[in-house]
């Protein structure tokens, strides 16, 4: 829940109550006679919970005087609270002679045992490279949230600062679950979030059924399976990657693989479509590594821009336009309704699904 709602309830005295919670804090709840209190008591404390965190709104009366009582004696001395806690955990911590680049190295070695593909070990490179060379430092136990704080929200896209921040959480988690580090200095960095709302990328079903068509025709229709899966069940590439054919039945697929993201493991509907497709080409569900440049040709047959995830979001629009029901395809698509719900509801008309859901061979 990220932020307070307003709910009805049946109680002799009260109809409503708005309700806040977070795990770790003590939970919100207050309760009103009418919806109007209750709405204003839950913007009230939005806003609140805007400007200071969930932190913020739990903080007790006891706490509070603490924290002013500090912020005054910073003050005095002409230091914020970030360096104060960067002061303590650097001079009362146990020092460690782990360097970052030998840090780095045996994230990257133990990365590309688990089989991860050389663009995400590149990426997470040059990203921790870079930051190594920006801030100079050396030793793992002289990175402090500050300096992480400063590099993550340098000017550059939400984007990029985005994908730092995975990064960072990446190297910081691998080093404390090996023990080599008592807590991760990004534990006090917040989460960079880009709240812009942007529209799933889907495919019309007229550009879906051309790139069917010239993916069939391409190779002998080497990529069909795999594109099958991704336009008219949805899966992730990750998902089809671990597939095999003996997962599929007569009336579902058991997705069973993956990168595990939410409800990874489900059974997805084998419709009618997809099931002409996997029966009129046989061959191996992903033929090749995803990053393989024979994959990259494949994709260029698709008649519009390629981007990532575009078919995947396209089964989950076309096939909320049939369903009508974002518990159902949460459970078929492995996320969770409300998620379904906010980025595909009435993206597509039910003519428009019936169309993409008709591609045949």
């Amino acid at each position: 829940m990220n932020e307070a709602k307003v709910y009805p309830v049946t109680h002799e005295r009260y109809s409503f109550m708005v309700k806040f919670s977070r795990k770790g804090f003590k939970p919100y709840r207050r309760y009103f006679h009418d919806r109007s209190s209750a709405d204003t008591d839950a913007a009230e404390f939005n806003k609140k919970l805007f400007r200071e965190g969930s932190e913020g709104v739990h903080i007790g009366p006891r706490e509070r005087r603490e924290l002013q009582n500090l912020l005054l004696i910073l003050k005095d001395r002409g230091l914020t609270i970030n360096q104060a806690a960067e002061f303590i955990e650097k001079n009362t911590r146990k020092r460690s002679s782990l360097t970052w680049k030998d840090a780095v190295f045996s994230l990257l070695e133990a990365r590309e045992r688990q089989g991860v593909s050389e663009r995400t070990s590149q990426n997470l490179t040059s990203r921790l490279k870079n930051f190594a060379e920006h801030s100079g430092i050396k030793l793992i136990d002289d990175v402090g949230a500050q300096d992480l704080q400063e590099y993550i929200y340098r000017p550059c896209s939400v984007r990029n600062q985005i994908n730092d921040y995975a990064a960072f959480s990446n190297l910081f988690n691998f080093l404390l679950k090996r023990g080599q580090i008592e807590q991760s200095p990004l534990a006090r960095v917040e989460r960079p979030r880009d709240t812009a709302k942007k529209r799933p990328a889907i495919m019309k079903a007229d550009d879906a059924a051309v790139f069917m068509e010239r993916i069939a025709k391409h190779r002998d229709g080497l990529f069909v399976p795999y594109f099958a899966l991704s336009l008219f069940a949805g899966l992730r590439p990750s998902e089809i990657a671990d597939l095999d054919r003996e997962d599929i039945r007569q009336k579902t697929i058991r997705v069973d693989g993956g990168k595990m993201k939410g409800r990874a493991r489900r059974n997805v509907p084998l419709l009618p479509n997809l099931a002409k497709w996997l029966n009129s080409f046989s061959g191996s569900l992903c033929p090749h590594r995803l990053d393989s440049p024979v994959f990259v040709e494949a994709r260029r047959l698709c008649p519009v821009t390629w981007k990532e995830d575009v078919c995947r979001h396209s089964f989950i629009s076309y096939r909320m336009a049939i369903v009508e029901d974002e518990r159902q395809v949460s459970r078929e698509a492995g996320n969770s309704p409300d998620m379904i719900y906010a980025a595909y509801f009435e993206l597509v008309s039910s003519a428009e699904a019936k169309a993409y859901f008709a591609i045949s061979p």
